[in-house]
């Protein structure tokens, strides 16, 4: 198959639900600092002409929009993670069909802070209060399992849509180097 006049760019990345989608998240989690740092991360993927995938909320797949605020630990169930699982089998799949086509993948985007999508950020439930844990979320965790058991490789990068995760001028920064 020739592509020759195609004038598809060959490079996708996939990203965590809520950057394209604010209303998926839990009610009172988006904020003017969250979608402004969606807006810079999805405009940058445009200007680049990089295909945006995206992938699906564990959270809002097994729970529904209505659903309480919750961490880490709360989710961490057998039946959440069987959930994941699924969720980055389907995710696996299209990383394997894009590049057996010849399109690079070239990062994965998650969420810090998430219960879900944090790569290097999500919260756990704390003495008298949420607190903040260097983990990665379920999601995440069930992802880069079946990545690395495919033998895939796929940088995966946290967005810092909070000071508290990171610095979102040198997640930008890492993003250009892609």
């Amino acid at each position: 198959m020739s592509f020759s006049m195609d004038k598809r760019s060959m490079r996708v990345i996939f990203v965590s639900h809520c950057l394209l989608n604010q209303n998926s998240k839990v009610f009172g989690l988006s904020t003017e600092e969250t979608v402004k740092t969606a807006c810079e991360v999805v405009n940058f993927l445009l200007e680049k002409n990089i295909g945006i995938v995206q992938m699906p909320c564990p959270e809002f797949t097994y729970l529904g929009l209505l659903r309480p605020p919750q961490t880490k630990d709360q989710y961490d169930s057998a039946g959440f993670r069987s959930h994941c699982r699924k969720l980055a089998k389907n995710i696996v799949s299209q990383i394997e069909n894009y590049e057996k086509a010849g399109v690079k993948v070239l990062a994965i985007l998650g969420i810090e802070g998430s219960p879900s999508c944090g790569v290097n950020w999500t919260t756990k439930t704390g003495d008298k209060k949420t607190k903040h844990v260097q983990e990665k979320g379920i999601f995440m965790e069930e992802l880069e399992k079946l990545l690395s058991k495919r033998k895939i490789s796929v940088k995966i990068i946290g967005i810092p849509e909070y000071p508290k995760y990171g610095n979102i001028e040198e997640t930008m920064k890492l993003l250009e180097l892609l």
